[in-house]
């Protein structure tokens, strides 16, 4: 019972930070990053994931603590202390993907120079 009691208070609370947009997530990485980043929309909006994904296991834990076997609980624990530097991990190639992504994207400069010529891409 008590893995089911802690399992939704994670859960909740969690659920919380993301809803009041401080995604607890944000705290820890900010250790990693320097203050000029913390207020980045991808930094945020990367907590904010990874935030939604810890969010999920909690729930998931909560509900199996609830109808499984009391040692699945244990291994939910066991799970969140491998996870944890995993989100660091995902952190960090979200990230880098969404900022090659946006770069591809918005990096037009060799179609608009063709078109500011006069002419039109060819």
């Amino acid at each position: 019972m008590i893995f089911v009691i802690l399992w939704t208070t994670l859960a909740l609370l969690s659920a919380g930070t993301v809803l009041a947009g401080r995604p607890w997530t944000s705290v820890l990485a900010r250790r990693r990053y320097p203050p000029e980043l913390r207020t980045d929309p991808l930094f945020v909006g990367t907590n904010r994931i990874i935030t939604i994904g810890w969010t999920v296991f909690f729930a998931v834990a909560a509900a199996a603590s609830a109808v499984g076997p009391g040692w699945i609980g244990i291994v939910f624990s066991v799970l969140s202390g491998v996870l944890s530097p995993l989100s660091f991990r995902f952190g960090d190639w979200y990230s880098t993907r969404r900022l090659a992504s946006a770069s591809a994207v918005t990096d037009t400069s060799a179609v608009d120079g063709i078109r500011d010529v006069g002419g039109s891409p060819a």
